[in-house]
């Protein structure tokens, strides 16, 4: 006896860490300190620190309630235990629950032994004597009964219904508002008083919030149920001491302030810890033992037998009421249930596992006499059916007697066969098969006339699988409870489950599933979509390229031709056309490159300025943002006049000037800063005083420092790139340069890809790119050199020199 009183305070503290642990799960979602709630005021922060100074502490009083609530170690628990542990973080302050009846809870109040409740639904008149928030809960209203007793509706039938009420609560106003009959009403003082008037028929129902059903836990004969219309009552934390008024006014700011999302799911979890306390309670020591000495149950589950157990090969996972259910009866108990079979394993062998005892349960057995004293069953069903003989819609619908004539299929070892059988014995047009899958599939080649079923499995050929034109032909009016069914030698299982089925919603999940429509024909005509786009796209660009490469061809031929003919008469006009088609190539291909570079910047400066107008943050800087943009607007237009013109240049040179390094690096970092702060990165210059001016054109060295920071931003998320000017030193062909250097920390260049990186169409990360061929290029033509440095993981510089000016 002492040994499993042990046992269950032990698991009753394990379950205890596994909500603690899902309460931690919260913390981001409420408020940790009064002074962190907006709107609180100085003098509340003094008050409350007066209390801390004082080293008071405060009475929770409550009721015993699906809230509140003694374990077998005697230790109040429920969402008051929570909701007192986040007051006392949140003001530093001890809240301490404690359990009174509802008349002393209320006498408690006034003569301030209890400082807090939060038991009170405020109303007008009840704020004149308490300080309240708003709710800071919300409440079912039940009838709470001694179970069997007769139903409410056929005592008003021959008298006036006699209910019990607390004093002092609005569920009398609230109920009256509501009920249209006569009935007799009787105050009580606490919840004791209403149990000995209901076991002594002295009233028949006693009305209240719904989290009293946790006070008559105790008595094991009562039952409770949903007042309808259902009334739901909202309850505020209380006090009735002036002096705590600042505590009640603090706690509604954080209310203000969205905290009641953070109660509720404390909430949540105080009846999450009820619900598994009141199971625990109701087991015996043997049951308590099996869960200790059994954690995991093998168990069977059809594959075709929608909506209470099925393998859906869509998703590739169990799914079902079963499922479900079972995932609940695993929260409550700490049991493990394993799944024995796989998706193709047949009735007939679930059926022979179960009577082997190679598993303790299966998902569903239908109760027959055939099958008492096989196997056990839960008193709890999970859904309640009709036998039904089930056809395509076009079968003309029959009567029972023409069923002689029919051709039936029936599924092996199942109960709807066993009853099919007894109701028409040696009938002659019948076909067996090994599952309801089978079965159907019959149905549907048009194999058999009907299928021996239930009323439920329509819903695998409507809603599972989305056909069409199938109906319940003829319903047995013979109901029939589908549930669990267990190995005889698994008594002790049984009843834990039964024990937990009797607080899960089965009727809500069965409803969800049997309510269920899939959509499957639509999400794969949806996954196809793209395909047929892509294939559309694909194909235009099949069609263009093959049009580029047919005028390219042409274009080509046509060239070839005329060089073959000015072949013969002029050879130097031949490597005079040779290199123009060369040029012209190169051109083309450095077009997409030039034009995508003011583009960018115009794209980092637009972006900065729509965040600064959305922003309400328009200034100085909004303006030079739109300045840049209608300058890179004018430079993108003169571009093209550019690109046209760069053939001629590389022949002739470049216009040159003189240029200062400061002005270099001033403009340098005006056009290349936007596009460095796309990936967070931060833009750093810095030029030698004795830096001298260079011989340049400023537009072009201009476009070269981009191109690098481009290339250095891509690499680089929330870094640095600098840029710097300096003389050049240390040889005697740098005496009279400049070195620029770019450099950053991003993730640098592969070894292997650093030789080539100056090659036309290759990048430094291994794609495709004309950026650094062109800087080479532009360096080149200056009279310069450039070279790159590299250490992966670590960053590249970029150093190129620049002829001094004079």
């Amino acid at each position: 006896m002492n040994a499993n009183k042990r046992l269950l305070k032990l698991m009753t503290w394990k379950l205890a860490l596994v909500l603690l642990l899902s309460a931690s799960a919260c913390d981001a979602a409420k408020f940790t300190s009064f002074r962190d709630i907006p709107g609180v005021t100085e003098d509340e922060i003094r008050a409350v620190e007066a209390f801390q100074a004082q080293g008071v502490s405060f009475v929770y009083g409550a009721p015993p309630s699906t809230e509140t609530f003694s374990d077998v170690n005697g230790e109040i628990r429920g969402f008051t235990v929570l909701l007192c542990e986040w007051l006392t973080e949140l003001f530093g302050i001890p809240f301490e629950p404690g359990l009174y009846e509802w008349s002393d809870m209320l006498a408690g109040l006034h003569t301030g032994e209890i400082d807090f409740t939060g038991e009170l639904t405020a109303t007008d008149e009840r704020r004149k004597t308490y300080i309240m928030t708003d709710a800071i809960a919300g409440r079912l209203t039940k009838y709470i009964r001694i179970a069997g007793s007769p139903p409410l509706s056929q005592i008003a039938a021959w008298r006036r219904p006699r209910y019990g009420f607390l004093t002092g609560t609005t569920t009398i106003d609230n109920v009256t508002a509501l009920i249209d009959y006569e009935y007799e009403t009787f105050l009580l003082g606490g919840y004791s008083e209403a149990y000995y008037m209901l076991k002594f028929a002295a009233i028949d129902a006693f009305i209240d919030e719904g989290t009293a059903e946790a006070a008559f836990d105790f008595y094991g004969d009562v039952v409770a149920e949903d007042f309808f219309p259902l009334i739901y009552e909202p309850v505020s934390l209380t006090t009735q001491n002036p002096a705590n008024a600042p505590i009640i006014s603090v706690v509604q700011k954080a209310l203000e302030n969205n905290a009641i999302r953070y109660l509720t799911e404390l909430y949540n979890l105080g009846m999450q810890e009820y619900t598994k306390h009141k199971l625990f309670t109701s087991l015996t020591e043997e049951e308590l033992a099996y869960i200790y000495n059994n954690p995991v149950a093998r168990f069977a589950a059809e594959y075709d037998n929608y909506p209470l157990s099925f393998y859906s090969a869509r998703d590739g996972q169990w799914q079902g009421v079963c499922f479900d259910v079972l995932g609940e009866v695993e929260a409550l108990t700490g049991l493990t249930f394993e799944l024995a079979n796989n998706e193709r394993t047949a009735w007939p062998d679930l059926l022979r596992m179960l009577e082997s005892g190679e598993v303790s349960m299966v998902s569903e057995l239908i109760r027959t006499p055939e099958r008492e004293g096989l196997f056990l069953w839960p008193a709890i069903p999970l859904l309640t059916d009709n036998h039904a003989l089930l056809s395509k819609a076009e079968y003309p619908n029959i009567s029972i007697n023409e069923v002689w004539h029919v051709n039936i299929g029936l599924v092996e070892d199942t109960a709807h066969t066993e009853l099919f059988l007894r109701w028409f014995p040696n009938h002659l047009s019948t076909v067996s098969y090994r599952s309801f899958g089978h079965a159907f599939a019959a149905l549907q080649r048009g194999e058999v006339d009907m299928v021996m079923a239930s009323q439920v499995q329509l819903l695998v050929l409507t809603h599972y699988q989305e056909l069409v034109g199938y109906k319940a032909n003829i319903v047995f009016d013979y109901p029939f409870e589908s549930t669990f069914g267990f190995y005889k030698g698994d008594a002790v299982l049984c009843s834990i489950v039964d024990k937990a089925l009797r607080l899960i919603d089965t009727r809500g999940i069965a409803r969800y599933w049997t309510g269920r429509t899939y959509d499957y024909r639509e999400k794969v005509a949806q996954s196809r979509l793209p395909w047929l786009i892509g294939t559309i796209v694909l194909l235009l660009c099949v069609l263009i390229l093959s049009l580029v490469f047919f005028q390219w061809r042409r274009r080509t031929e046509r060239l070839v031709m005329e060089s073959n003919i000015r072949e013969r008469t002029l050879t130097a006009d031949n490597a005079m056309l040779d290199n123009l088609y060369r040029m012209e190539s190169n051109l083309l291909a450095n077009i997409s490159h030039e034009i995508s570079t003011p583009l960018t910047i115009m794209s980092g400066y637009a972006q900065q300025t729509r965040k600064e107008i959305e922003n309400g943050e328009v200034n100085e800087e909004t303006a030079n943002n739109l300045r840049t943009i209608q300058s890179e607007a004018h430079r993108l237009a003169e571009l093209a006049n550019q690109i046209l013109s760069a053939s001629r240049n590389l022949q002739t040179g470049i216009a040159i000037a003189p240029v200062k390094p400061t002005e270099i690096l001033e403009r340098a970092a005006n056009l290349c800063e936007p596009v460095l702060t796309k990936n967070g990165n931060r833009l750093e210059k810095s030029a030698e005083p004795d830096c001298p001016a260079v011989a340049a054109n400023l537009d072009i060295i201009l476009q070269v420092f981009l191109n690098l920071c481009i290339n250095a931003g891509r690499h680089t998320k929330n870094g640095v790139v600098s840029i710097t000017a300096k003389r050049a030193g240390g040889h005697a062909k740098h005496a009279k340069y400049a070195e620029f250097t770019v450099e950053d920390n991003g993730g640098g260049i592969a070894p292997e890809l650093l030789p080539r990186v100056f090659e036309r169409g290759f990048s430094g990360d291994g794609r495709s790119g004309l950026g650094l061929a062109i800087c080479k290029d532009v360096i080149v033509q200056h009279g310069g050199t450039i070279d790159i440095f590299n250490e992966k993981g670590k960053g590249a510089r970029v150093v190129f020199t620049l002829p001094a000016a004079g």
